[in-house]
């Protein structure tokens, strides 16, 4: 069997990543990191989710959250996520990531985003707008350097 190809939340996504920056700008990076310790269990990294399983929870999820949604019933929603990052077989961190990058865009409810961040994530730090604003403004910025590194990279 092939072995799974390890994920790092700070590198692998967007999300990880601005949310990493915005902790370790806040001085309490290392909390954020022991949140995210806790979820490995016993594991040494966290692994990418098989294109198949991610499909397929990809299908079916953001229906759901938006059903939720529309009944604000956001606590059901962090039940959703958070059941990825607790599961028994694996952990699927990158999964999770990517659907707070879709709620925190698409949906665009500072209130429900913020209840997630901070649900998931509990440190000393209580997320606001300011870390919303903060995103916003990062997710722009790193999507304008990766449009202007492929342009770049393709000119040649």
């Amino acid at each position: 069997m092939k072995q799974p190809f390890p994920f790092h939340p700070f590198e692998d996504s967007l999300t990880g990543q601005i949310l990493g920056e915005y902790f370790q700008r806040e001085g309490k990076l290392d909390e954020l990191n022991l949140v995210f310790q806790n979820f490995k269990k016993n594991e040494v990294d966290f692994y990418f989710t098989t294109r198949v399983e991610k499909q397929n929870i990809l299908n079916i999820l953001p229906d759901k959250i938006r059903k939720k949604h529309s009944e604000k019933a956001f606590d059901e929603i962090f039940e959703m996520l958070y059941s990825l990052l607790n599961s028994d077989s694996s952990v699927k961190m990158d999964i999770a990531l990517e659907l707070l990058e879709w709620i925190t865009l698409g949906l665009s409810d500072s209130e429900l985003s913020l209840h997630l961040y901070n649900k998931l994530f509990p440190t000393s730090l209580q997320l606001n707008q300011d870390f919303l604003n903060y995103f916003l403004l990062k997710y722009d910025s790193l999507l304008k350097d990766g449009e202007t590194a492929s342009k770049s990279g393709s000119d040649e």
